[in-house]
């Protein structure tokens, strides 16, 4: 059990973390959405072009290492300076191969000088995130202000860049030139906040035993992000090669609007779950209906945006975009439900990991985005800009919850998803937490 003054600290930090993600979904959503609308389709396109080939490989940079070296250092503090040295090497030497990799690729794709010039800038954002792994030791010692500090400074002066840039009328490479800002500013910021609590980088050492047991760790989490990256950023891609920039652009306008609200399941789910953890060990019955309380916290705000965006999708394109964003407007209505399998796949990884059944997390992210690449292949010629989003929210659908029927080691989590459906669970989850159990 958690003692009052732990919870409180959980509680705060937590707090601490939506005000980030808050902050920033309201960026994505205002900010950008003006940047969009000032750079039109075209070169909005080719922006969002080269922010999903720099996502698509930054998990070669990230290496899956965030919770793995988090609790690393909670086991064995003595030992921080190694285990955020070896960490840093390993990520900087992630971020050069994929630098390297990206360089590679786009001599290989059918893109312009300009465009790949642009892919090839912001993929330096990838060395800046280095120091990143700063966070980490925050993480471990629940002090997501420090973090928080950091990343909402960054986001201010962002921000208040774009605005300027916009307003003086820069062409295109100067919001190319924000995101590699952001990124310097965000680890400066860590930086110094991590030498303010009487800490120095210039104690990190690398251990290769360290090195070695991390790569042991992570390598599962590493296959599924590259999966989970080719599943959420590949379809951009796609269409850039299959159609054009300017598809581009109308299609990402809607997603960036449609996943405004991710941040949600991963935030409660870290919240929330250390109590469902708990109650494994000490009652099964209690596991069981805790997890469909949770998961039924997670779909119904999920439903309810899907359909509410569905719904108004118009005017919140019109709002946010302007007439010239017309196009993006079916996307959106199609796009968003893929929230809903979004927000139930976080919570089986989460399960999956009590479970110690990552593999099939694996397997299925893995199966997720075959499916996905697949059925770009085939509907967006077919369809367009719609059949891009169908082919998302299917191999979400698919990722997320129905490859959970191919095992009968998941097939119990399947089941638990699919009642969250039922009303009455998102009624009895309300009630448990009125009553704090």
């Amino acid at each position: 059990m958690f003692s009052v003054s732990g919870l409180k600290r959980y509680a705060k930090n937590t707090g601490y973390l939506f005000l980030e993600k808050i902050a920033r979904t309201l960026m994505a959503m205002i900010v950008w959405a003006q940047v969009g609308r000032y750079l039109g389709p075209e070169h909005f396109g080719i922006f969002n072009y080269a922010l999903s080939f720099v996502f698509l490989f930054k998990v070669l940079s990230d290496l899956g290492l965030n919770d793995v070296v988090v609790q690393e250092l909670v086991k064995r503090e003595e030992k921080r300076d190694m285990i955020l040295g070896t960490t840093f090497f390993m990520r900087l030497v992630g971020s050069v191969v994929a630098i390297y990799l990206i360089y590679i690729v786009t001599d290989m794709l059918t893109v312009d000088f300009f465009t790949r010039m642009v892919v090839l800038m912001m993929s330096f954002r990838l060395f800046f995130q280095v120091f990143n792994n700063i966070d980490f030791y925050f993480q471990s010692r629940v002090l997501a202000k420090y973090v928080v500090c950091a990343q909402l400074g960054s986001l201010v002066f962002t921000a208040l860049l774009c605005l300027t840039f916009i307003r003086l009328k820069m062409p295109l490479i100067y919001f190319v030139y924000v995101i590699l800002v952001e990124a310097c500013i965000t680890s400066l910021g860590l930086i110094i906040l991590y030498w303010h609590t009487g800490e120095h980088i210039a104690k990190w050492r690398f251990n290769f035993a360290i090195c070695k047991g991390l790569l042991k760790a992570v390598w599962p989490i590493i296959i599924s992000g590259i999966a989970v990256s080719i599943y959420m950023r590949i379809d951009q891609i796609m269409i850039n090669e299959m159609l054009d920039t300017i598809s581009v652009g109308y299609y990402s306008a809607a997603v960036r609007v449609s996943e405004a609200f991710y941040f949600f399941p991963l935030v409660v789910t870290s919240s929330l779950f250390p109590a469902i953890v708990s109650s494994k060990i000490n009652d099964g019955t209690v596991y069981k209906k805790r997890l469909q309380a949770l998961l039924a916290i997670l779909v119904w705000p999920a439903m309810g945006v899907s359909l509410l965006f569905t719904v108004f999708a118009k005017p919140i394109i019109l709002l946010l975009y302007g007439k010239h964003y017309v196009p993006a407007i079916p996307i959106l209505t199609i796009h968003i439900w893929a929230t809903v399998f979004v927000f139930l796949g976080v919570m089986r990884s989460k399960w999956a990991i009590n479970e110690n059944l990552q593999f099939y997390t694996m397997v299925y992210v893995i199966l997720g985005a075959i499916v996905n690449v697949c059925l770009n292949i085939v509907l967006i010629p077919a369809f367009g800009l719609q059949g891009a989003a169908w082919a998302t929210v299917i191999a979400q659908a698919i990722a997320g919850v129905f490859s959970n029927l191919l095992s009968a080691r998941t097939r119990s989590i399947f089941f638990l998803q699919i009642n969250a459906f039922n009303p009455t669970h998102i009624f009895q989850a309300i009630k448990s937490l009125k009553n704090g159990h």
